[in-house]
This record gives C-alpha cells, sequence and structure tokens, in this order.
C-alpha cells in the first residue's frame, strides 16, 4: 500500500458530474456504504474517489445527513455483531487428534460454542464504564511543601493523562504513604 492512491473513479479528472450522475452516485454510494461500512469500497462502487466523499459532506447538506445516519448504521451493525460474538458466539466443528471431524453416534457432526470474553469485557467497559474502566485511586493529599497527609476522601486519578515525571512523583507519593502507615501501624 505505501501510499499509492488506487483510482476509484471512473470519470476523466476535472469532468463535472451532471446533478443526475452525481445524485445517483450519492445513492449508490450510500447504499454500498451501510451495507459494507468500508467507504474505499463503496466509492469503487460508485465510481467516485474519497475526497468527493468529503466534498459532497461539506457542500451537499442532505448527503451529509444521509452520511452520518450511513455511518450509524454501520456502527450499530458492528456493535450488534461484535455482542453476538461474545454472547451467543460462533459454532465451530470439533475437530479429532487426527484433524478430522469429530462426529456423534448417529454420525452428526459435533459443534462447541466459541464466546468470546475479551469482546465482552470490551463492549462492557464502553456500556458501562463506571462499573468496569480500568482505574486506580490514590488516597492522599499533598500541600504545597510536599509533606503528604492520608485522607479518608478518594481522589480519582486517570494515569494515562499524567506525563513520566508526574507518574514518577505520584510513585514516590504512594511509596512515603505506605512508609506512614506502616510507622503508625508499628508504633500502636
Amino acid at each position: 500500500m505505501g501510499g499509492k492512491h488506487l483510482k476509484t473513479t471512473i470519470r476523466a479528472q476535472g469532468v463535472k458530474f451532471t446533478k443526475e450522475r452525481r445524485e445517483q452516485a450519492m445513492e449508490t454510494f450510500l447504499d454500498a456504504y451501510k451495507s459494507s461500512g468500508n467507504i474505499r469500497a463503496s466509492c469503487m462502487a460508485s465510481g467516485i474517489d474519497r475526497q468527493t466523499v468529503h466534498y459532497w459532506c461539506e457542500h451537499y447538506e442532505e448527503f451529509a445527513f444521509k452520511y452520518n445516519e450511513a455511518d450509524a448504521e454501520v456502527d450499530d451493525l458492528i456493535d450488534a455483531e461484535l455482542l453476538r460474538r461474545a454472547v451467543h458466539g460462533e459454532r465451530e466443528a470439533v475437530i479429532t487428534n487426527s484433524g478430522k471431524i469429530a462426529y456423534d453416534e448417529n454420525n452428526n457432526p459435533i459443534y462447541n460454542t466459541k464466546r468470546s470474553d475479551q469482546l465482552l469485557m470490551f463492549i462492557a467497559k464502553a456500556r458501562m464504564p463506571h462499573k468496569y474502566r480500568e482505574r486506580q485511586q490514590l488516597d492522599a493529599t499533598v500541600n504545597m511543601t510536599g509533606q503528604v497527609h492520608t485522607t479518608t476522601d478518594a481522589i480519582a486519578v486517570d494515569t494515562r493523562q499524567l506525563t513520566v515525571l508526574q507518574l514518577a512523583r505520584l510513585k514516590e507519593l504512594a511509596v512515603e504513604i505506605r512508609q506512614r502507615e506502616q510507622g503508625q501501624d508499628g508504633n500502636d
């Protein structure tokens, strides 16, 4: 692939669509996009290139609206397929050690249903981030002099947003808190 642009348009460069041909190409593109979810394949089906799609989105409000609707439909199709694979799974034939399909006593192929726990977790994190997002919690306050005091109020810290230096400082604070708590436990 490496930077090569695959030509998808059927008209010569600089030649404009007639209104009828443009409307037909728009409809063909949208129908293809709804069923495939693939912009390049939809461009090929309608004889246009990707830049034309961007141009139409910017200059034709109705097309932009229909494109966004089609995009949402594709998202829904993907969500439904992910959920189906995660919850209902895929039927797979049982294969014997010799590499052949296994059969039951009535000579019917034996199938197992393979579900995806990983897909299910992705869906859970997306739909219920309050329950399943990955988070770390540090219960501490730091005053301007750098002194650390533990507190009962929890502060959620999204460590993905911190710089390397901030993470290092956070680790130092956590070690300092642990040492203080261990010191307090030892004085009882």
